[in-house]
């Protein structure tokens, strides 16, 4: 029984500035030009949760002005998760690339959401978080009305995004922010993020849905050992019944 994590990379311009930049201005790194972007430091960053959780269900889905599923949620990360966010590069010219232009975090939750088709879990948003304040809390708010956990790695996020969004979420245990300027921050969010996930609260959860699954699988073998059960008397007494009928010491003599 795996847990689910889905993944939910930022793909817009933006994330292409350097690590080191705050706010939504600058001049992005093209391929060739020396530093780390923001998109692969987080990257980078990720692949040590990645290792941490190796075995668990991971989905990847890519956004900016749309979301796009590039992994379904898989055991497989090795070679079905991680090469999708190596072969995303600086110039790469891709079609995702060329169409990104705004940070729409609400239709990536939304799809998110989707993808855990009613089970427990978690998803992990790395953005800067170029989005109106509004559609960022209704993509929080109706994750967490179905129960999925959220960890959002803010990117350069500014003081007034975290500022709001932390104070609105306050008290909800299930919901999660982090200001990522550097390598080391980014590393210490997911080793955050990590021990989370692994407290007893959380692994509480799949073990309640593992024993329910066991239970609702109980139930189901004792009502059809019942139902063979009944077949099997019936069947008994009708193969009885015909023995009986055709024993010539019991037929009955004309006359």
């Amino acid at each position: 029984l795996q847990r689910n994590f889905v993944v939910a990379f930022d793909m817009s311009p933006s994330m292409n500035l350097p690590a080191s930049s705050k706010g939504f201005g600058g001049d992005d790194l093209k391929e060739g030009d020396g530093g780390v972007t923001r998109y692969e430091m987080a990257r980078d960053a990720f692949h040590k949760f990645l290792d941490r959780f190796r075995g668990e269900r991971f989905g990847l889905i890519l956004f900016s002005t749309e979301p796009f599923f590039a992994r379904w949620p898989t055991i497989e990360t090795e070679n079905r998760f991680a090469e999708v966010l190596e072969s995303i590069r600086r110039g790469s010219g891709t079609q995702l690339e060329a169409f990104s232009s705004l940070t729409n975090i609400d239709k990536g939750l939304l799809m998110a959401r989707k993808a855990f088709n009613g089970e427990e879990g978690a998803i992990i948003l790395i953005s800067d978080a170029e989005d109106d304040l509004e559609n960022l809390g209704r993509g929080v708010r109706s994750l967490r009305k179905a129960g999925i956990r959220l960890y959002t790695l803010g990117v350069g996020i500014p003081d007034d995004i975290l500022a709001r969004i932390s104070q609105e979420f306050a008290a909800d245990p299930g919901f999660r922010i982090f200001r990522a300027d550097s390598e080391q921050d980014m590393e210490e969010a997911y080793r955050v993020v990590s021990e989370i996930e692994e407290s007893p609260q959380f692994v509480d959860e799949t073990r309640v849905f593992e024993t329910d699954l066991r239970a609702m699988l109980s139930a189901i073998l004792a009502i059809i050992s019942v139902l063979l059960l009944v077949i099997n008397e019936v069947m008994f007494h009708q193969t009885v019944s015909m023995k009986l009928s055709s024993h010539p010491a019991l037929k009955v003599s004309d006359g």
